[in-house]
């Protein structure tokens, strides 16, 4: 009995021990608790606690008055273009008004005025359009009657007082074009003389197309016709007139410097034999004088080297070559010299050019203000060559580097 009462009892201190541990550990978690609080408090309340909860705080601030600042704008952007439309709408109605009176000018600037933002801006888009065509006719219109009465710088006139902004219109450049094709035309059938193909290329080459396409386009169909007939016109002459149809060509070449046609003109000249007349051998000579290689100036100043003149003024000379049908052409310049003094001049000074007896060149007659003459003959059918220099005054007269084209 003793044994047993000592078992039960040792079981009863056995529950005991366990509720005591219970309690022990409902203790100690309570105090856990109590400590992570505390800990928990005095986080809340150390400084960098303070100091994120303080940044938070104008975050917090921050982000409502962007908020605040976003709906507030918008509301204003609302009413700014509410009112903006209201003015737009308004700057509309009084272009429409000026319209009616055909005040253009005015009402294209309030057209143009109009912001894109305006609700009905496609409307102003074609509005406009059509103000500013109206507004073009008027000019256009009264250009034309000018064009017709081919009063050219007149109707560009006209054209250039159309306000900057719509000089680029599509009507306006077309009409510009055609003034300028007209004058060009017009201008060239004015050309005259011996000279025209190539004062007309030359007036071609040299025209300002104002950077018209259309005008641009004829220039270069007007380039190439009068180019290919001034290169046929080149190649006859060279046989007939070779220094005139060389100078010609070099004339062309500067404004034509990378043209191949007129390249290939070129080397065709410097393939073309000539010879000094001056090497050849005289036949007879009277009162004239020769020199292949001296220099001698015109009363201009200008140097020759080589030349046939008279011994002295008052005589007539003559001196003759045999050709024997040799070449094709002669040429050189009649030239009044340097030291002719400027006084009046009696008789008929001039040049005759013979083929045997038979005259076939004579130079006008010469005074002090003539210019130099250049003079080409043709000589193919020449056996003797006979050159004379009437000079029966007091006219000083000399025919500079005289030149003979081999057949």
């Amino acid at each position: 009995m003793e044994e047993k009462e000592e078992k039960i009892l040792t079981k009863k201190e056995l529950k005991q021990k366990v509720l005591e541990q219970k309690l022990q550990e409902k203790q100690r978690k309570i105090e856990e608790k109590a400590e992570i609080k505390a800990e928990k408090e005095r986080i809340k309340n150390s400084f960098g606690r303070k100091v994120r909860n303080f940044f938070l705080t104008i975050i917090l601030v921050i982000i409502l008055l962007l908020v605040g600042f976003y709906f507030g704008k918008e509301f204003l952007t609302n009413k700014e273009k509410e009112l903006s439309n209201e003015k737009m709408k308004q700057i509309y109605q009084n272009a429409l008004t000026l319209l009616e009176s055909k005040d253009y000018t005015k009402a294209i600037e309030l057209l143009q005025s109009i912001s894109e933002d305006f609700d009905n801006y496609s409307e102003v888009t074609k509005k406009l359009k059509e103000v500013e065509q109206l507004y073009l006719n008027d000019y256009l219109v009264s250009a034309d009657e000018y064009l017709k009465e081919n009063k050219y710088d007149k109707a560009l006139e006209i054209i250039s007082q159309i306000q900057s902004s719509l000089q680029n219109a599509e009507s306006v450049l077309s009409k510009k074009n055609e003034i300028y094709i007209a004058k060009l035309k017009d201008e060239i059938s004015k050309i005259e003389g011996d000279e025209k193909t190539k004062d007309t290329l030359v007036y071609i080459l040299n025209y300002n197309t104002d950077g018209l396409s259309e005008l641009e386009d004829e220039i270069e169909e007007l380039k190439d016709k009068y180019k290919a007939d001034f290169i046929l016109e080149a190649r006859e002459m060279l046989n007939k007139n070779f220094s005139k149809a060389k100078e010609q060509v070099e004339e062309i070449e500067e404004l034509l410097p990378d043209d191949e046609d007129i390249q290939e003109l070129v080397k065709e000249i410097s393939k073309v034999e000539t010879v000094n007349l001056l090497t050849l051998d005289e036949i007879s000579r009277t009162r004239l004088y020769t020199s292949e290689n001296s220099l001698i100036k015109d009363k201009d100043k200008n140097e020759y080297n080589g030349y046939i003149k008279s011994f002295m003024t008052g005589d007539t000379g003559t001196v003759n070559y045999v050709l024997d049908k040799k070449y094709s052409s002669f040429y050189g310049k009649i030239c009044i010299s340097e030291k002719q003094e400027k006084n009046k001049i009696v008789g008929e000074p001039k040049v005759n050019i013979y083929n045997g007896e038979k005259l076939i060149y004579s130079s006008p007659v010469l005074n002090y203000d003539t210019e130099s003459i250049d003079f080409s003959v043709d000589v193919s059918d020449v056996d003797e060559l006979k050159i004379e220099i009437i000079s029966n005054n007091t006219l000083d007269i000399f025919i500079a580097e005289p030149t003979l084209i081999e057949k």
